[in-house]
């Protein structure tokens, strides 16, 4: 697990802006300080970067959600459920030419 974790940690913190590392490495230490002194950075009313990092997460929380719209409220879809529709009519598609080959 700890492989992919550093590039999970570099993706969210400094190209999504969402997250804070904590540790690094396969032995590290955690203490008690340094999850306070994280928390208060992002939780902190008066941080700058706490309240940025509070704004981005609200922006992909708004752009994981339109994306897995169903279309059941709005009749709009969203990316996601759009990829998926079409994938499983290309694969049906794609079933029935192999079907019709075969005969």
């Amino acid at each position: 697990m700890a492989a992919e974790q550093f590039f999970n940690c570099k993706l969210l913190e400094e190209e999504m802006g969402v997250c804070v590392e904590v540790a690094r490495g396969k032995s590290c230490e955690v203490k008690y300080e340094d999850i306070v002194e994280k928390i208060e950075l992002v939780m902190g009313e008066s941080s700058e970067s706490g309240v940025k990092i509070r704004e981005n997460a609200c922006k992909i929380k708004d752009m994981i959600r339109n994306a897995a719209k169903d279309g059941e409220e709005d009749g709009v879809k969203g990316s996601s459920v759009r990829g998926i529709d079409e994938f499983l009519s290309a694969a049906g598609k794609s079933n029935k030419t192999t079907l019709n080959d075969r005969e």
